[in-house]
Protein backbone atom coordinates (compact mmCIF):
# COMPACT_ATOMS: atom_id res chain seq x y z
CA UNK A 1 0.00 0.00 0.00
CA UNK A 2 1.67 3.81 -0.89
CA UNK A 3 0.38 6.63 0.13
CA UNK A 4 1.98 9.18 -2.61
CA UNK A 5 4.61 9.31 0.28
CA UNK A 6 8.15 10.46 -1.94
CA UNK A 7 9.58 7.31 -1.41
CA UNK A 8 7.03 5.26 -2.49
CA UNK A 9 7.20 6.78 -6.33
CA UNK A 10 10.74 6.99 -6.61
CA UNK A 11 12.54 5.77 -9.93
CA UNK A 12 14.15 2.80 -8.06
CA UNK A 13 10.95 1.86 -6.07
CA UNK A 14 9.06 1.88 -9.49
CA UNK A 15 11.44 -0.23 -11.11
CA UNK A 16 11.59 -2.68 -8.68
CA UNK A 17 7.67 -2.66 -8.40
CA UNK A 18 7.51 -3.46 -12.28
CA UNK A 19 10.46 -6.15 -12.34
CA UNK A 20 8.63 -7.92 -10.39
CA UNK A 21 4.93 -7.52 -11.69
CA UNK A 22 3.54 -5.56 -8.77
CA UNK A 23 0.66 -3.53 -10.12
CA UNK A 24 0.23 0.10 -8.30
CA UNK A 25 -2.49 0.88 -6.36
CA UNK A 26 -3.36 4.64 -6.37
CA UNK A 27 -4.68 5.60 -2.19
CA UNK A 28 -5.59 9.13 -1.08
CA UNK A 29 -3.13 10.91 0.71
CA UNK A 30 -4.11 10.81 4.19
CA UNK A 31 -6.91 8.59 3.91
CA UNK A 32 -8.23 6.92 7.65
CA UNK A 33 -10.83 5.62 5.84
CA UNK A 34 -8.49 3.51 4.38
CA UNK A 35 -5.85 3.01 7.46
CA UNK A 36 -7.53 0.00 9.92
CA UNK A 37 -4.91 1.21 12.51
CA UNK A 38 -6.98 4.55 12.97
CA UNK A 39 -10.36 2.45 13.36
CA UNK A 40 -8.52 0.66 16.67
CA UNK A 41 -7.33 4.37 17.71
CA UNK A 42 -10.67 5.61 17.92
CA UNK A 43 -11.98 2.25 19.53
CA UNK A 44 -9.16 3.01 22.18
CA UNK A 45 -10.26 6.58 22.72
CA UNK A 46 -13.55 5.90 23.15
CA UNK A 47 -13.48 2.77 25.73
CA UNK A 48 -11.09 5.33 27.57
CA UNK A 49 -13.14 8.73 27.91
CA UNK A 50 -16.31 6.16 28.62
CA UNK A 51 -14.31 4.36 31.68
CA UNK A 52 -12.57 7.42 32.65
CA UNK A 53 -14.47 10.70 31.54
CA UNK A 54 -12.20 13.62 31.13
CA UNK A 55 -9.49 12.40 33.45
CA UNK A 56 -6.23 12.26 31.59
CA UNK A 57 -4.16 9.14 31.51
CA UNK A 58 -0.23 9.68 32.25
CA UNK A 59 0.88 5.50 32.39
CA UNK A 60 1.06 3.04 30.15
CA UNK A 61 0.09 0.80 33.05
CA UNK A 62 -3.08 3.20 33.33
CA UNK A 63 -3.80 2.26 29.81
CA UNK A 64 -3.20 -1.36 30.11
CA UNK A 65 -5.79 -1.57 33.43
CA UNK A 66 -8.49 0.65 31.20
CA UNK A 67 -8.78 -1.41 27.91
CA UNK A 68 -8.56 -4.66 29.79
Amino acid sequence: MEDNASSHDSDFTNRERERERIPKVDWPANSPGFNSIEHIWHLMKSRILCRRGEEKITTPTEIKTVLE
